[in-house]
């Protein structure tokens, strides 16, 4: 197993580390990024940053799932639940999303 390098060291990573870290980086973002938007439109983003397939909860009228597939997002409808918070008890939709 190697070791992490340090800022004085130069990286001994081959071609396809720096290609899977860049892949990874730009998940990180994608994720960050969705996660805001459904965050803002009242949806829960409840998959682990850097994974290709995300899973997000929002409310069951919610539009959320319309909106992400407008934008160009692989949407799946994984099912329903209920999520209960300090506020209120809440029947949600489970959705899965894929960005094409």
């Amino acid at each position: 197993m190697s070791r992490p390098h340090t800022p004085r060291e130069p990286c001994r990573c081959t071609d396809g580390q720096r290609a899977a870290a860049r892949i990874l980086e730009r998940r990180k973002a994608r994720h960050a990024a969705l996660n805001a938007y459904i965050s803002e439109q009242g949806g829960w983003l409840t998959s682990i940053a850097g994974d290709p397939l995300m899973r997000f909860e929002a409310p069951h009228a919610s539009n959320l799932a319309e909106d992400l597939h407008g934008k160009g997002y692989v949407v799946t409808p994984v099912g329903s639940t209920t999520r209960i918070d300090p506020h209120a008890t809440a029947t949600i939709t489970l959705t899965e999303v894929y960005e094409t």
